[in-house]
């Protein structure tokens, strides 16, 4: 094997992502807490707008959500998940639901691990991925109609 061939095996390896099973691995369902955010790169001028980011491995744009776990503490129970899709996707919820806080259920989702570092502390970290919206319990299955902003930050939550 060469060196390049073992290059891109192990950067294949690093960015393999898990699938999990979503009302496996969160029992309880998930909150959304805000709109569905364009997520663009990062960068320290703030007059600067940069274009969507679009996934490595499969090309399409990238979304982003603030979810909040009902089974975790509080100050770790918020985080973001991104979402892949050609175009923006919109929450499945119930007409009556509050717009700032819903209840949803995510399709294709995946997790990463990645390392976070925290002065001269590391930890194992984790990236949350879907492909879009599923109906939640109690919702109507209709998409809301809404749910448009720009934005950005960060992807992982250390478990």
């Amino acid at each position: 094997m060469t060196p390049e061939e073992k290059k891109r095996l192990f950067d294949k390896r690093r960015r393999h992502r898990f699938p999990v099973e979503f009302a496996e691995y969160f029992p309880r369902g998930l909150y959304q807490s805000g709109p569905v955010e364009i997520k663009r790169p990062w960068t320290d001028a703030r007059d600067r707008v940069l274009p969507q980011e679009h996934d490595e491995q499969t090309g399409l744009l990238v979304w982003q959500i603030t979810v909040i776990d009902p089974l975790l503490e509080r100050d770790k129970a918020s985080f973001p998940v991104l979402i892949l899709s050609d175009t923006e996707p919109v929450p499945l919820m119930a007409a009556d639901a509050d717009p700032d806080m819903y209840r949803i259920a995510l399709t294709g989702m995946t997790v990463q691990p990645r390392l976070k570092i925290s002065g001269q502390f590391r930890t194992l970290g984790w990236s949350y991925w879907a492909t879009g919206y599923a109906p939640a319990p109690g919702s109507s299955g209709k998409p809301s109609g809404s749910a448009s902003a720009s934005g950005s930050g960060s992807a992982s939550k250390t478990a």
